[in-house]
């Protein structure tokens, strides 16, 4: 029984969800561990954390994996009381969300996931455009992840010829050599001085998240259609 969880900030509540699944094994007579867990990174507790959240559920964790919006969001969250935050488009050149992927990648390498578990990249959130999907989403594997989020059952096929055009392992090989990624980094927000947007560029992100709690949010949580769009 595979279970994605998202949302957990940290070893403890990874401990915990580990507990509850031994629970559930024990009620229904289930062998040990039948219960396995993805690891959703989204949230900084967890990130910074990372190696603690994998020894804990060491017996059960299939995959871990990074998430753009979640983990911006919690970024959001942690930060907020110092300022403006960036526009998304602006966030994703940002050092620390680089830190952030390239974190993932590290610990999960360090703590020999391969060969055991996956490690993951997020979500192709543009389920219209394929053939830009098809050039761009191999930069998931070249940065050393051996799965990725899809929108669809065309995008998944479509995603899968990426991994016969490179090895992953090969690339996994060369990213253990590197330095690992600076927790520093991580944690530092970089200000943003909105007073100089302009006013177009504050409605366009306005609306920017305006679309996407009608086309995530509400479908997801109101409507219990799952990952949608407008």
């Amino acid at each position: 029984v595979y279970i994605v969880k998202p949302k957990l900030h940290g070893p403890e509540e990874v401990q915990f969800v580990c507990d509850l699944m031994s629970g559930v094994e024990g009620k229904l007579n289930l062998p040990r561990n039948t219960i396995k867990i993805g690891i959703m990174d989204e949230e900084r507790r967890t990130t910074i954390n990372l190696k603690e959240c994998i020894r804990i559920a060491k017996e059960r964790v299939v995959f871990i994996n990074t998430g753009f919006l979640d983990r911006v969001g919690d970024e959001i969250h942690t930060i907020m009381q110092s300022g403006a935050v960036r526009p998304k488009a602006e966030i994703k050149n940002q050092n620390w969300l680089k830190s952030y992927e390239n974190w993932n990648v590290d610990v999960g390498l360090e703590t020999g996931l391969p060969g055991h578990a996956l490690i993951g990249k997020g979500m192709w959130a543009a389920p219209d455009s394929m053939h830009e999907m098809l050039t761009k989403k191999i930069s998931h594997l070249e940065q050393g992840a051996s799965c990725a989020w899809v929108p669809s059952p065309t995008a998944a096929t479509l995603h899968a010829t990426h991994y016969h055009r490179l090895f992953v392992k090969d690339v996994q090989r060369e990213l253990k050599q590197r330095k690992r990624a600076d927790v520093g980094v991580l944690v530092t927000p970089e200000p943003w001085d909105f007073v100089k947007a302009s006013r177009d560029s504050i409605e366009m992100e306005l609306r920017d998240n305006i679309q996407g709690l009608l086309g995530y949010v509400v479908r997801w949580i109101n409507h219990g259609i799952g990952c949608s769009k407008v």
